[in-house]
């Protein structure tokens, strides 16, 4: 019974050195160069696309946090190229979750390693048309927009212009999902000139406001006009 002891206890400590010599895979650096936003793959939102500098990466990883920070998805995704440049791998980023602000990860697997985990990058989606109701009183001159809230943002800057391509003046920020708007450039609106508008949800990284994803210098197809 002693020997049967005595034999147990050094197979067992045998198999807790060969446990710790077990060969943990390797690790690369971080992703060189970053992860950049490439834009939105899907009409809600619910998907993107982020690329890195081409470096030999042959699968990717990515997460999906929700804008309080808890973990919404986990996936690996194949790597493409956009279309003639071969200087960029894309991973496609899916389960977005819709009207809200995501942080979103990802990893790249190259040269038989996993790199760590990239910074969280926040994403914050543009106002979407639909989401907007727009009211106008011309015995007022005023313009009230409401729109539906994005979860996370922290504020709402509303911008004009009369041309739509151009010229944009800050008119309103707002931590509300409405404003009024009663001028323009401290001038009240001026009859039938039309009035361009571009609204764009923020959040809040440390001190920094971060915007919404995607071309922001465009307009939201809102406009406005007083006959009077």
């Amino acid at each position: 019974m002693k020997m049967m002891k005595r034999i147990c206890s050094v197979m067992l400590a045998a198999l807790i050195v060969a446990g710790t010599m077990i060969p943990v895979p390797a690790q690369a650096a971080a992703i060189s160069g970053g992860v950049k936003f490439g834009g939105w793959a899907s009409n809600d939102q619910s998907s993107a696309y982020f690329y890195v500098k081409s470096q030999n990466v042959d699968s990717f990883e990515y997460k999906v946090f929700s804008a309080s920070g808890k973990l919404v998805k986990q996936s690996s995704a194949y790597v493409w190229n956009f279309t003639g440049d071969n200087t960029k791998q894309v991973c496609l980023v899916q389960g977005l979750k819709k009207r809200s602000c995501n942080y979103v990860s990802l990893r790249a697997h190259k040269n038989g390693a996993w790199t760590k985990w990239s910074s969280k990058y926040v994403l914050v989606p543009e106002i979407d048309a639909d989401w907007v109701k727009l009211n106008l009183n011309k015995y007022t001159q005023t313009a009230s927009l409401s729109w539906k809230k994005v979860t996370g943002a922290g504020r709402y800057v509303v911008y004009l212009s009369k041309t739509g391509k151009g010229g944009w003046v800050k008119a309103a920020a707002t931590t509300a999902s409405k404003v009024k708007l009663k001028k323009f450039k401290n001038r009240k609106f001026s009859s039938g000139q039309t009035y361009y508008i571009k609204i764009v949800a923020q959040k809040k990284k440390g001190s920094k406001w971060i915007s919404s994803a995607g071309d922001t210098k465009k307009f939201y197809q809102y406009r406005f006009w007083f006959i009077y």
